[in-house]
């Protein structure tokens, strides 16, 4: 893999990571939710008290990230995402 493959590879991960920071407090929610909860969201936040990920402090990253990851791991492995292993992935993930 070349060096520029690896930067933009990188790069496109931190960018996913970033923007399920950013939005983790907004997920599941409409947008009249987020008005009323938040206004406008302009940075890393913590959830509101009533959002499913209330637990997660500001700047956390949900399952979005954790499966992009996965995925990521999977074909630098294996080349390739063979359905079987990426449900085998999956389910060794859920039990953590």
């Amino acid at each position: 893999m070349t060096t520029e493959l690896t930067e933009r590879a990188a790069g496109m991960l931190a960018g996913v990571a970033v923007g399920d920071a950013l939005g983790m407090p907004t997920e599941f929610l409409t947008s009249a939710q987020v008005q009323a909860w938040y206004g406008r969201v302009e940075g890393l936040i913590a959830p509101h008290p009533d959002h499913p990920h209330h637990r997660l402090p500001a700047g956390s990253v949900t399952d979005d990230t954790d499966h992009t990851l996965l995925l990521a791991e999977l074909l630098l492995r294996d080349g390739r995402i063979e359905t079987a292993t990426w449900a085998e992935q999956l389910l060794q993930w859920s039990q953590t």
